[in-house]
């Protein structure tokens, strides 16, 4: 785990570690998520809501409090080593706090992409269960997410559900085990297959030469709402938990 070097120099190198009253935090700015945080990983909060939420009294003190606390998440960044693969990432990519007209303080939240990609895969997992289970390749696994990312940004920017995307974008998202770019096409086309027999994001696809044309199944209210449904409870990487920092 690093903290911004320029960040950790303003405030004296004294920055204290993510602790789980920073937890605490996480999960309220979470629970406060709505359709803009499905399509767009951003949350706006009240810091006064927050300081309800988690002291008893509201001193300005607290509101102070709070707001460190949001500031010190964006600037924390971790490192997660999967197999052979390695992953950086913060909690929070942007934070924005400002003074409404009516002195209402309110944070701006854009959460980071790993965090928000985890959150559609465990909430695609959950409502599709039944469905996802019936995959059986775990480049259909995988492509159903980053898919189903795909089908909410149509959704949010009312665009076409039909997109063209070519090898290398699926290079970089799915592991390929064989080496042959062949043999990785037609892989590419097996998980579409899956994709659509279990009507699972994709509704039909075009295979041209190495590029794929996509249609998506449309995005509904409902879905986008059971996609916000249910409790968050996900520390990424247990970050609150005997946690050591170093400046970086």
């Amino acid at each position: 785990m690093l903290i911004e070097k320029e960040y950790a120099e303003e405030n004296g190198n004294k920055i204290s570690d993510l602790d789980r009253f920073d937890y605490k935090v996480f999960l309220e700015i979470m629970s406060q998520r709505d359709e803009l945080f499905a399509t767009q990983k951003i949350i706006n909060v009240k810091i006064g809501d927050l300081v309800k939420a988690l002291y008893k009294t509201d001193s300005k003190r607290n509101y102070q409090m709070i707001e460190e606390r949001i500031t010190k998440m964006k600037h924390y960044s971790m490192t997660k080593i999967q197999h052979n693969k390695k992953i950086a990432y913060g909690i929070f990519d942007f934070v924005d706090i400002t003074t409404m007209p009516n002195g209402t303080r309110i944070a701006e939240i854009h959460v980071n992409e790993v965090i928000y990609r985890d959150y559609i895969q465990r909430q695609t997992v959950r409502i599709y269960k039944n469905k996802v289970e019936k995959l059986s390749l775990d480049a259909a696994y995988h492509l159903l997410f980053v898919m189903q990312k795909e089908r909410l940004i149509c959704y949010e920017t009312k665009s076409s559900y039909n997109v063209t995307r070519d090898y290398l974008y699926f290079s970089t998202r799915v592991r390929f085990r064989k080496r042959r770019k062949k043999e990785n096409l037609v892989e590419i086309e097996t998980a579409l297959d899956e994709l659509v027999e279990q009507k699972l994001a994709v509704q039909s696809y075009k295979r041209v030469g190495q590029v794929f044309q996509i249609t998506f199944i449309p995005v509904g209210e409902s879905e986008v709402k059971d996609l916000l449904a249910g409790d968050y409870e996900y520390a990424p990487l247990s970050i609150y938990q005997n946690v050591t920092s170093s400046i970086g």
